[in-house]
């Protein structure tokens, strides 16, 4: 499939892939810029705050709230 799509591409056809089909093909995210945006923002929030405690608070919540927001996705979509 991916192959017949690089093959149709021209200078005049712009062809794009979707699906689940099309996401499984996609090489899969090793999560190393999510942890570098997340120590980026721990060491300003440590700047700021003065707090490792303080700092850290913000960054559990937004975890906490990205994984009850995925797992209620996942659940809604079975």
């Amino acid at each position: 499939m991916v192959d017949l799509a690089q093959q149709a591409r021209t200078n005049g056809l712009d062809v794009q892939l979707g699906g689940k089909a099309a996401s499984n093909t996609e090489r899969p995210s090793d999560g190393t810029s999510e942890t570098i945006g997340i120590v980026a923002a721990l060491l300003v929030m440590m700047l700021v705050f003065r707090s490792p405690w303080a700092a850290a608070l913000p960054v559990l919540t937004a975890a906490a709230g990205v994984g009850t927001g995925v797992l209620g996705t996942r659940l809604l979509s079975q």
